[in-house]
C-alpha cells in the first residue's frame, strides 16, 4: 500500500507521517467522554485543540490520542474499528488527523515531540497514522501492531483487557446531570494551571484513581489554593446528598483515599 507523508517542516526538526508493543499489563482506568453518557448521541472524537491536550498531560489525566490521515487507505481500514469502539467504550480520545491539522501538530511536536516520537537518521519525527496511544500515569502506551487493528474484536478485546472506561470524567463546570450519575461519586475540583494544585493532585489523589470504585470526576475549579474533595449520592428524592474535604499537603493519605 503506498504510504502518504505530510511535506511539514518544523523549524528544529520533520514530521513524516505514512501508514504503520503495548507495554504493561496492568487495567487502568482511562477518562470517558460525559457528553456521550449525557445526551447518549452518536459517539465523537474531541477536537484535537493542543492546548487541551496539554492541559490533560500537565495534570496527569488518563485519555487516549489518535493519530490518523484522511487520505491514508489504513487510516480508512481503522476508521470504523475505532468509531465502533469509542460508541461502545466512551473513552476519551482526542483525534489528531496530522495532514488536516498541521499547525497543531507542529506545535504539539514542539510541545512533546521528543516524548511521544522517534526522530529517523535525518533527525525528523516519524508519525505514523494510524497511530492510537493511551495515556496512563504519564506512560504511553502505543496501539500499533497491525493484530490488534485489523478488527474490531481484536481492537476492543486488547484495550479491555488492559484499560476500563467506566468511572473518570475531566471537565469544567459544576456537577453533572444526575442522567450520568447514577450511584455514589467523588467530586474533585481543583485550579488545573496552579502547579502547586497540580503537584497535589498527582502526589495525593491520582495514584489513588484507579483503586475507586466511585464514579470520579475532575473539574478545572477557578479557587486558587485549594482541592476540594466531595462525595456525593442520590437520596430517595433524587436530591444530592454531599459531605466534602478540603485536601492540603497536610490531609492523611487516609483520609482522601475515604473519599475515592
Amino acid at each position: 500500500m503506498l504510504k502518504k507523508y505530510v511535506p511539514l517542516l518544523l523549524a528544529t526538526s520533520a514530521i513524516i507521517c505514512g501508514c504503520s508493543s503495548a507495554s504493561k499489563n496492568n487495567k487502568k482506568i482511562i477518562a470517558a467522554n460525559l457528553e456521550t453518557f449525557l445526551f447518549d448521541k452518536e459517539a465523537d472524537f474531541l477536537a484535537p485543540e493542543v492546548s487541551k491536550i496539554s492541559a490533560n498531560l500537565e495534570a496527569n489525566h488518563n485519555f487516549a490520542l489518535y493519530f490518523t490521515n484522511e487520505g491514508c487507505g489504513d487510516c480508512e481500514t481503522f476508521k470504523p474499528i475505532i468509531t465502533n469502539y469509542l460508541k461502545e467504550s466512551k473513552m476519551m480520545i482526542y483525534k489528531f488527523d496530522v495532514e488536516a491539522n498541521r499547525e497543531e501538530l507542529q506545535l504539539f511536536n514542539t510541545l512533546y515531540g521528543e516524548r511521544f516520537f522517534t526522530k529517523n537518521e535525518s533527525g525528523a519525527f516519524v508519525v505514523s497514522a494510524p497511530m492510537f496511544c493511551v495515556i496512563s500515569e504519564n506512560n504511553i502506551d502505543w496501539i500499533k501492531k497491525e493484530s490488534y487493528m485489523k478488527t474490531y474484536e481484536a481492537f476492543k478485546n486488547h484495550l479491555n483487557s488492559k484499560y476500563r472506561v467506566d468511572n473518570l470524567y475531566y471537565g469544567e463546570g459544576n456537577i453533572p446531570s444526575l442522567d450520568y450519575v447514577n450511584k455514589e461519586f467523588t467530586y474533585i475540583s481543583y485550579n488545573q494551571s496552579n502547579p502547586d494544585l497540580n503537584n497535589l493532585y498527582k502526589e495525593k489523589i491520582a495514584p489513588l484513581l484507579n483503586e475507586s470504585s466511585k464514579k470520579v470526576i475532575i473539574s478545572n475549579n477557578p479557587i486558587e489554593n485549594e482541592i476540594n474533595l466531595k462525595i456525593t449520592g442520590k437520596t430517595i428524592s433524587k436530591t444530592y446528598s454531599r459531605n466534602e474535604i478540603i485536601v492540603t499537603s497536610k490531609t492523611p493519605v487516609e483520609t482522601i483515599k475515604s473519599y475515592l
